[in-house]
């Protein structure tokens, strides 16, 4: 359970190709103006190689922005659809009332009681393999389910989950473990991936801004 960790989200993979673009816009400005260190590459055609590359940027950023935002979009629908069907399944709603009686009973937990119980934390790692995977929103489901997660882990950590990895399997319901560790923590840790996100954004804008510039230019050019 130690080495889980979030994989990279899709901002991060959209934000790199928009970087990539950025830079070679930039070294692609820089080798059409004078340098005399950059003599030799001035000496070839930048200016078609510059216009071909502003051509290609274009569309391509345009693509990540629109991807990145209908990704977000559809995670964030998928992550309310999850939450709703916890609310109408009945299969769910009876296990879950189970479950959380168990949660409020000092009694010893029944083969009935049991079964619920698996029921549930199955569910859970389901949803916190989505979280970790970034297909599911994990926002969300924080402001939804972090209460009830801690009682869980609190309550069975020591009881079937330990007793399912003792016996079972040492990985099973290590999602639960590693998802109710992070959302316990005292103080927010802005992670590597946010702060790529938070670059990538902050790059986005002088990229766009680059892009149009150029277009301006060449239209002031084309109408001189």
């Amino acid at each position: 359970m130690f080495g889980i960790h979030k994989q990279m989200p899709p901002s991060v993979k959209f934000g790199g190709i928009i970087a990539i673009i950025l830079l070679v816009n930039i070294v692609l400005v820089i080798v059409k103006y004078d340098f005399m260190w950059l003599e030799k590459l001035k000496a070839a055609n930048t200016a078609k190689l510059f216009t071909l590359s502003i051509a290609i940027s274009i569309p391509v950023t345009v693509w990540c922005l629109t991807s990145l935002i209908t990704t977000k979009n559809l995670i964030k629908q998928h992550s309310m659809n999850v939450l709703l069907q916890t609310r109408t399944s009945a299969e769910y709603t009876k296990h879950a009332q189970i479950a959380s009686a168990v949660l409020h009973s000092s009694n010893e937990i029944s083969n009935e009681e049991r079964v619920s119980i698996i029921y549930i934390l199955n569910f859970i790692e389901f949803v916190a393999i989505g979280i970790k995977r970034n297909d599911l929103d994990e926002a969300i489901f924080k402001d939804a389910w972090k209460g009830m997660i801690a009682r869980t882990v609190e309550f069975h950590g020591d009881g079937i989950i330990a007793e399912a990895q003792l016996n079972t399997n040492k990985d099973i319901w290590k999602h639960i473990i590693w998802l109710n560790k992070r959302w316990q923590k005292s103080t927010p840790c802005i992670s590597f991936y946010h702060l790529l996100e938070i670059m990538f954004v902050l790059l986005t804008i002088p990229t766009i801004a680059c892009i149009f510039l150029v277009i301006l230019v060449k239209i002031h050019k084309y109408l001189l």
